[in-house]
């Protein structure tokens, strides 16, 4: 029984817990900017959605980096090989910091290109694109803040990434209020503010999260010429994972931003309504992200000592437990969603879209979390990822994109039902998820 194996549920929590905190702490900046930015109506609102959703394809190319390496470092470090986890480290920041630099650049000088991909609204456009052009050199600082604090979670530190991330948290809404609405003598700056906040924000947390590594002399402070020294076996094991999960992440982010697209083509209010209900099904699936998180490190663990017994244990319980906190979550949001979307200043029809919306995503919240759960935090952890590359890719650009296209642009059907159909793609890759976890072909031992 789940609830009475204490081992289970002390290490999932004592691993868990602390990513929730930080997972919803994150995702609570994007909703207080979208509460904040709400206040200007939904032309605001739709230009932070549009560029948001341009961040979130760089945040998940980011994020398939990541995972690749936490997926290696968290099985050498069962086998406690120092060594090896930092020279993961610098392949990953080398990769990590290629992708920054070269999104801060683009968003830096082509900011109107970049945005006339979504909408075609001019208003929106230069909103956005100014927004963009302040939130730029953020892109650089987070792919150093995530690789230092991907690795310290993978050796089971991941009490301070939370804390640290708490504390920009707090920075966030204060630069917020000084930059957006100009107090204290700052200028009133509107959505533009809430970009250059975010880049403070981020660039402080990078600094920290360095400070903390080498002044508290942790096990991943690697020197210079220890990250630099590129170990020709550990490389190709790491770029073998981390390519796959990085292009995986790219092409479903990529197929996310045509779903935003798409969106954006309907109405204004359309993507209005899209972009304040993604901040908080962002805020629901947080604890999805903790446990499958967690459940990686652990199982990654589990598979890089051989105990492949004990790593099944452990997955087959992490899937109860995602579908239980997805059917909570999900009914609570579900009843309170009316609630929770009047802290915005939408407009009738984009409250009504709204609201039809985040009860979609909470009525199929436990689906989500369970194939999330499967794909990152049980076949990533066993080095499964060409299966997770080709499923969770042709979930969405064979069967979600096509049914979007056709449903907006063919039949001109409404942002509500546009949103129905493309959930069904979540229903074709649980089939594809749970097939493969049955399957056992994920319990590998690849270091």
């Amino acid at each position: 029984m789940l609830i009475l194996d204490k081992e289970y549920i002390n290490n999932i929590w004592k691993i868990g817990l602390p990513l929730i905190l930080q997972n919803l702490i994150s995702s609570s900046v994007n909703l207080a900017d979208n509460f904040m930015i709400g206040s200007y109506g939904d032309t605001n609102i739709a230009a932070a959605a549009l560029a948001n959703q341009f961040f979130f394809l760089y945040n998940l190319l980011i994020f398939g980096a990541v995972s690749g390496g936490i997926v290696i470092k968290a099985q050498l470090w069962g086998k406690k090989d120092i060594e090896r986890i930092k020279e993961v480290l610098g392949t990953e920041l080398v990769w990590c910091g290629i992708i920054g630099a070269f999104f801060s650049v683009i968003t830096m000088v082509f900011p109107h290109r970049i945005m006339h991909f979504y909408s075609a609204d001019l208003e929106v456009v230069n909103l956005a694109s100014k927004y963009l052009q302040f939130l730029s050199p953020g892109f650089f600082f987070l792919s150093l803040t995530q690789v230092f604090s991907g690795t310290h979670r993978s050796i089971g530190n991941v009490r301070v990434p939370t804390i640290i991330t708490s504390s920009t948290f707090i920075l966030k809404i204060f630069l917020n209020l000084l930059f957006i609405f100009g107090n204290l003598g700052f200028p009133q700056m509107g959505l533009a503010g809430a970009g250059l906040g975010s880049t403070l924000a981020r660039f402080i947390e990078c600094l920290i999260i360095l400070l903390y590594t080498y002044l508290c002399k942790t096990p991943i402070a690697a020197k210079v010429s220890e990250i630099f020294t590129i170990n020709r076996e550990i490389a190709i094991i790491t770029m073998k994972k981390i390519i796959p999960i990085t292009v995986n992440e790219g092409l479903y982010g990529l197929g996310l931003n045509c779903y935003t697209a798409i969106y954006a083509g309907i109405s204004t209010p359309a993507i209005a309504a899209v972009g304040a209900v993604l901040p908080i099904d962002n805020l629901m699936y947080t604890y999805i992200l903790g446990v499958s998180s967690a459940s990686a490190v652990m199982i990654g663990n589990f598979l890089g000592e051989n105990k492949k017994e004990k790593a099944a244990d452990y997955a087959k319980k992490t899937i109860i437990l995602s579908f239980f906190i997805g059917i909570c979550i999900g009914g609570l949001v579900f009843i309170l969603r009316s609630r929770i979307l009047s802290f915005y200043s939408l407009s009738p029809i984009s409250f009504r879209y709204a609201k039809r919306i985040l009860g979609y995503l909470s009525i199929f919240l436990c689906t989500r979390s369970i194939n999330y759960t499967i794909m990152t935090g049980i076949l990533r952890a066993g080095g499964d990822v060409k299966y997770c590359f080709i499923s969770d890719t042709g979930s969405i650009w064979l069967v979600g994109i096509p049914l979007a296209f056709f449903l907006s642009v063919v039949f001109h059907q409404p942002i509500t039902i546009v949103y129905l159909a493309v959930l069904i793609e979540h229903f074709v890759k649980l089939f594809l998820m749970v097939r493969r976890y049955f399957s056992g072909m994920w319990q590998n031992n690849f270091v």
